[in-house]
């Protein structure tokens, strides 16, 4: 994902007025699911996760490959967590 992309899509997603959760598919395919709009931070072109679990993950604009709703998958048998 470019730059760009990354901050514009990610932050349009974590600040949306009627939030709803959307997962992050990493290059790698590790995915995880944004729950809260508190869960992810940006700085510059790098953002920050925290999980329910309170781990963070900082990741960067080269390793999203995509992103998108997590109801898209709700009929998935995947664990996005």
């Amino acid at each position: 994902m470019t730059p760009d992309g990354f901050d514009w899509v990610l932050r349009s997603l974590a600040r949306r007025v009627l939030f709803t959760p959307f997962a992050i598919e990493f290059v790698n395919g590790e995915r995880i699911t944004v729950r809260h709009p508190e869960a992810v931070a940006f700085w510059n072109n790098l953002a920050m996760f925290r999980n329910q679990r309170g781990e963070f993950q900082f990741f960067g604009a080269d390793a999203v490959c995509r992103t998108h709703d997590v109801a898209e998958e709700a009929n998935d048998d995947v664990n996005l967590d």
